[in-house]
């Protein structure tokens, strides 16, 4: 299970915990893009409010950003409804990726509406299509961050691979370097 608390993000299987830094980005955009989340993500990043008419309905799309984590607009309907949220995160990988959250099918479940289909798309892809069976409206929990993930610190180590060349291991990602000096050549020719 992946866990984000604050500064800090870790994994947890059984009694073990993993500290994960790297994934810190991903799980706040993915907890600030939830129905609910997006709302007080909104409140507390000073959000604009833009009404657009789609589908012959008007539609209000909340906009926001949290520095580092990511940039959103939600799409809230006149039932005051999250119908989806447009985003753009992060991505050691990717870059700047743009997410789409889709959320439809709202229940009751006691005093609180939540979508029982959640569909999510990321850099165009398909990646999350789930049905929610049962919503428990503030259920109690305690996140404390373990001494483990507190006294945690990257371990980033560079072993030479070759002459100029160094392989750069750490973290959720490895990479190679080369100190050497690289020339640009231009080849032209005559018309």
């Amino acid at each position: 299970m992946g866990v984000v608390a604050g500064a800090y993000a870790w994994n947890v299987q059984g009694p073990l915990a993993t500290p994960r830094q790297a994934a810190r980005e991903q799980r706040l955009h993915d907890l600030w893009t939830t129905p609910h989340g997006v709302v007080k993500a909104a409140q507390r990043h000073g959000a604009t409010v833009k009404w657009v008419e789609g589908n012959g309905r008007d539609i209000a799309v909340v906009s926001f950003a949290e520095k580092g984590v990511m940039r959103a607009s939600a799409f809230i309907n006149a039932d005051y409804l999250v119908e989806h949220v447009e985003s753009r995160m992060p991505d050691p990988v990717m870059g700047d990726t743009a997410v789409i959250t889709e959320y439809s099918e709202y229940r009751d479940f006691g005093r609180v509406k939540y979508p029982t289909r959640v569909r999510q798309t990321v850099g165009g892809a398909p990646v999350l299509d789930i049905e929610v069976k049962d919503v428990q409206p503030n259920a109690p929990v305690t996140i404390a961050v373990p001494d483990i993930v507190r006294a945690g610190k990257e371990n980033v180590t560079a072993e030479k691979a070759a002459e100029g060349v160094w392989f750069v291991a750490g973290g959720s990602h490895n990479t190679m370097s080369s100190s050497s000096k690289r020339r640009s050549t231009t080849a032209a020719r005559s018309p």
